[in-house]
C-alpha cells in the first residue's frame, strides 16, 4: 500500500489559486513542508527544489495533512487541494495547510499547491498645474510668482477594489505624495477627494495601465504580484483673482449746467492718486470677457459667492475683489453709482480694454451678448491664467456742481 503526495510552492502573480507556468508563475525553491498523519503527528519534512516542487513518497494508506512554513518575504496566497485518481481531494483552512488528503492503495496525490505572492503598491502625487498639461514643473517660469507649481499636501485619496469596496485611504504628505502598499494582486480604482480651494484639471495614468472616465478618478488599474506602480497623479489648479478700485477722480468740477464737462479728457486722467476719494458700496459684476454673458457662481470655486451672477461691492477703501476664478477671459461691469458721472476707466495688470467715452467702441463689442450693452462702465477682454492675479482694474467717477 504505497502512495505519494506532491505539489508546488509557486509565485501566484494574480493570486487566483491557479498555477500557470506560461504566465511566469515560477516555483519558489527552499520552502519547508511538513507531512502530518491523521493523528496530527509530523511524520516527514522536505523542502522544495529549484522548481518549487516537493514530494512525500513511500506513504501507506491513510489521511494526511501537508503544512507549509511560510517563506520569508512572501505573502500567503491561495492554497489549492490537488487530485487523487483524477478527483480533487482535500481542503484548506487558508493557513498554509492542505488537509484531508485521503490516499488509497497505490494512489498518488498531485498538485497539492501553495500559492504565494509579493506585496504590490500604487503611488502618486497631487500637485498644482498652472499650464494645464498635468506635468509637475516646479522649476518652470510663469508670468507671476503665485503661479508656481507646488505639491498639495493633506488631500484625501481612496482606494477601491474591483467590486467597488473601499480598501484603504491615504492622505498626501508634504510632497503631495500618497502610497497604497501591501496590496493583493488585482484591479483597483484610485479616487481623489477634490480639494475645495483648487480646480480639478486632470489626472494621469502612471507606470502601469488605467482608465480615466471621470474627474478625480483613475480606474481599471491592474496590479500584479510585486508590482510597484507610480505616478498615478492628480492635477489641480490654483484659482485666479481680479480686483481694482472705484474712486472719485479729483475734486468736484464746476460746470455751467451741473452736468459732465465736455472737456473731461483734458482735466481728468482716470489715474488713482492719494488725493482721490475712494467710493464704497459700488456694485460690480463679473462677465465673460469675450461675449459679455454673465458668469454664474457655479463657475467659480464653491463657497465664494451666492447663487446667481458673480457680483461684489466695493469696501470702505473703494476696493473690489473677485476671487476663486477659473482661468479664462473676463469683463468687469460697474453699476454706475448715483450722484456721479462716468469718467475714465483703466485696465489692470494683465491687460484688457476699458470702454471710455473719448475712445472708439471696439468692433468686436458688437458680438457681446450683454443685454443691455455695457455702455462705458466696463473693462473687457481681461485674460487670466490659473493662479494669476489681475489688479488695478479701476473705475473713476467725477462729481460736478454749478453756481446759480
Amino acid at each position: 500500500h504505497i502512495g505519494d503526495i506532491s505539489g508546488f510552492v509557486y509565485h501566484d502573480r494574480d493570486d487566483d489559486g491557479l498555477r500557470e507556468p506560461d504566465r511566469n508563475e515560477d516555483g519558489i525553491p527552499g520552502v519547508t513542508l511538513s507531512l502530518l498523519d491523521q493523528t496530527g503527528a509530523v511524520i516527514a519534512q522536505t523542502t522544495t527544489d529549484s522548481q518549487g516542487f516537493y514530494l512525500f513518497d513511500d506513504l501507506r494508506y491513510g489521511t494526511y495533512t501537508v503544512l507549509e512554513a511560510q517563506p520569508n518575504g512572501w505573502i500567503d496566497g491561495i492554497d489549492t487541494p490537488g487530485f487523487v485518481a483524477g478527483v480533487q481531494v482535500g481542503n484548506t483552512t487558508g493557513q498554509d495547510d492542505l488537509r484531508g488528503i485521503d490516499l488509497t492503495s497505490d494512489s498518488h496525490g498531485t498538485e497539492y499547491n501553495f500559492g504565494e505572492y509579493l506585496a504590490a503598491s500604487i503611488a502618486g502625487q497631487v500637485h498644482t498645474d498652472v499650464n494645464n498639461n498635468c506635468e509637475f514643473e516646479p522649476l518652470a517660469s510663469f508670468p507671476q510668482p503665485q503661479q508656481k507649481e507646488v505639491p498639495v499636501s493633506g488631500v484625501s485619496i481612496e482606494l477601491y477594489d474591483a467590486s467597488g469596496n473601499l480598501v484603504a485611504t491615504s492622505t498626501t504628505d508634504a510632497l503631495g505624495k500618497y502610497l497604497f502598499d501591501g496590496l493583493t494582486p488585482g484591479e483597483y480604482t484610485v479616487v481623489e477627494i477634490q480639494p475645495s480651494n483648487l480646480f480639478s484639471v486632470g489626472e494621469e495614468v502612471g507606470s502601469g495601465i488605467g482608465v480615466i472616465l471621470i474627474a478625480n478618478q483613475i480606474s481599471e488599474i491592474q496590479v500584479d504580484s510585486g508590482q510597484h506602480l507610480v505616478d498615478y497623479n492628480f492635477c489641480e489648479a490654483p484659482p485666479a483673482s481680479l480686483s481694482g478700485f472705484v474712486f472719485q477722480d479729483g475734486q468736484r468740477i464746476r460746470t455751467s449746467t451741473g452736468g459732465p464737462p465736455e472737456n473731461l479728457d483734458k482735466i481728468r486722467d482716470g489715474l488713482l492718486t492719494p488725493d482721490d476719494t475712494r467710493l464704497s458700496g459700488v456694485v460690480l459684476e463679473l462677465r465673460n470677457g469675450l461675449n459679455g454673458r454673465p458668469i454664474d457662481a457655479s463657475q467659480a470655486l464653491p463657497g465664494y459667492y451666492l447663487d446667481g451672477p458673480l457680483r461684489t461691492v466695493t469696501d470702505e477703501n473703494g476696493h473690489y475683489h473677485f476671487a476663486g476664478l477659473a482661468r479664462g477671459n473676463y469683463a468687469v461691469y460697474e453699476i454706475q453709482p448715483d450722484g456721479y458721472y462716468d469718467s475714465f476707466d483703466t485696465a489692470g495688470t494683465t491687460s484688457g480694454r476699458a470702454l471710455n467715452t473719448n475712445q472708439p467702441m471696439p468692433a468686436n463689442l458688437l458680438a457681446f451678448a450683454a443685454d443691455p450693452p455695457p455702455a462705458f462702465d466696463a473693462i473687457i477682454g481681461i485674460p487670466l491664467g490659473y493662479g494669476q492675479v489681475s489688479e488695478q482694474n479701476n473705475f473713476s467717477e467725477v462729481q460736478t456742481f454749478t453756481i446759480v
